[in-house]
């Protein structure tokens, strides 16, 4: 297994790149706790080899902060407090160095992803539309729990109170006009050189750090004033996120930060342990995640041809995927089925394109989308040529199995093979698949032109580049993609 935490010593510079390898975005996965302490010992060690460390992210997003999937399925409670805890500790003993640490952000920094930037010395990064930081867990139904009730509001103030309560994610600019970020450089710029002369120009003291002693002396005050508002905000509902964020800034600002670190943790635990806690975490998932597809897919990735497509099956499901094909892409769609199959559903996408074209919502005449449909229910000559197929037809193993033996035989070896499938394991139709790297789940809701969200599933033998391309689909369909492992049914089962 690759280690996910890589230190290089550059000069008299450590640069510590990381990259949960496999995975869309970063997250504090078991592996990556434990690669991080290992080269968090390393820097305590020989840290006077060392002027300042920098931080960078392996991929095109900074990080993601907890493994939601992780947190959603504890039960052992006292195992996961202590794994917090030391969390917890392992952000103080980097906070406690001894020297300069900086984070080089780039793209999403949000939630553990930016307590971790937080407990750094200083943090750089680019002024990218794509980079968003901030302390997003009260959205989860859950609260900041590596750092962020203690040391944001050390840094800014009381204004971290309503960062945190509102779980608030923001631009880069935003951020750093709040403080939440110390430098900015420009999306072009090479971030990594910019973080090193930016840790050369603290240890030399040439950079302004804006670090201003925080009065509290009214914090009591202004904890009732806030309490207040989340009351009224929830229509009197004690939400446990809100509830416990406060108690933890309230009691955990007047005593040294150690102290303030092991309140925060047990404020954490109280939240998670509650109902409302277990009921949000799959919701924040889906916003987080998908609202910008584009971000998922590496820097540099170059999306495959989506210049025709094939859909199997022609019934509800089916049907909804080519409406969303014709007025998102306006591009050609195979359609195969049975015979009978093929008239009532060309009539039932006609029906709705032109409900939307009665309120303008399409690009083209509905006539000239419906000439995009070619209906066959044989397979033809017309399948060599298509980039991307989705396969919607009955949900029996024996059916789809067949239907993939034949499909491997008259689809080109690069074309790109998704299941929209909800039931079947998408590791068991890969068996029918020939080259099973370009299969994966592709799961729509219904209807398919209303629902935002697409689980994007894959098997054991996807590669990135087939993830990659549905991401890079799903967000010229106007998507909200969610990636998963490979597990039956809805997401919000499966997480």
């Amino acid at each position: 297994m690759s280690k996910i935490f890589i230190l290089e010593k550059q000069n008299d510079l450590a640069v510590v790149r990381f990259d949960v390898v496999g995975d869309v975005v970063n997250t504090w996965t078991d592996q990556a706790v434990i690669d991080f302490e290992e080269v968090l010992t390393g820097l305590e060690r020989e840290k006077s080899n060392y002027k300042a460390v920098v931080f960078i992210s392996g991929k095109s997003s900074f990080h993601a902060g907890g493994d939601l999937a992780l947190i959603d399925s504890i039960t052992d409670y006292p195992k996961f407090q202590e794994r917090c805890t030391r969390f917890s500790q392992l952000f103080l003993r980097m906070e406690n160095l001894g020297i300069p640490t900086v984070a080089a952000i780039n793209g999403p920094c949000m939630g553990g992803g930016y307590e971790f930037a937080l407990a750094m010395t200083a943090r750089i990064a680019t002024d990218s539309p794509k980079t968003l930081v901030g302390l997003p867990e009260i959205s989860v139904g859950l609260m900041p729990g590596g750092g962020g009730t203690q040391r944001l509001p050390r840094l800014i103030g009381y204004a971290a109170i309503e960062i945190i309560l509102k779980g608030q994610v923001m631009p880069a600019k935003k951020g750093f006009e709040a403080g939440l970020l110390d430098k900015l450089v420009p999306e072009s710029a090479d971030l990594l050189a910019a973080a090193k002369e930016f840790a050369n120009d603290i240890v030399s003291g040439r950079a302004e750090l804006k670090r201003p002693a925080q009065d509290f002396s009214g914090l009591d005050d202004v904890i009732a004033t806030a309490t207040k508002g989340v009351l009224k905000a929830s229509r009197g509902r004690e939400l446990p996120g809100p509830k416990y964020a406060l108690q933890a800034i309230k009691e955990g600002l007047k005593v040294p930060i150690a102290e303030g670190l092991a309140l925060e943790v047990e404020c954490f635990m109280n939240v998670l342990k509650s109902p409302e806690s277990r009921g949000m975490i799959n919701t924040f998932f889906l916003k987080t995640y998908s609202d910008k597809p584009q971000t998922m897919i590496p820097k540099g990735f170059k999306t495959g041809s989506m210049n025709k497509f094939a859909v199997l099956g022609f019934g509800i499901m089916g049907r909804g995927i080519v409406v969303e094909i014709l007025r998102r892409l306006q591009k050609p769609v195979v359609v195969k089925d049975l015979p009978a199959a093929l008239e009532p559903g060309k009539a039932a996408v006609q029906k709705v394109l032109e409900g939307m074209a009665e309120k303008g919502r399409l690009a083209q005449p509905v006539d000239q989308l419906m000439k995009l449909i070619i209906p066959v229910s044989e397979w033809t000559d017309e399948f060599k040529d298509v980039d991307v197929v989705i396969e919607a037809v009955f949900e029996d193993p024996a059916v789809k199995d067949e239907v993939y033996r034949s499909l491997c035989g008259v689809v080109s070896e690069n074309c790109i093979l998704a299941s929209n499938t909800s039931s079947l394991p998408v590791n068991l139709l890969a068996g029918s698949v020939k080259n099973p790297g370009r299969f994966a789940g592709i799961h729509f809701f219904s209807p398919v032109w209303k629902m935002e969200l697409v689980e994007i599933i894959r098997g054991k033998e996807t590669n990135e580049d087939t993830i990659n391309n549905l991401i890079a689909l799903a967000a010229a369909l106007k998507k909200r993609p969610v990636v998963c492992n490979d597990n039956p049914g809805f997401v919000v089962n499966a997480m």
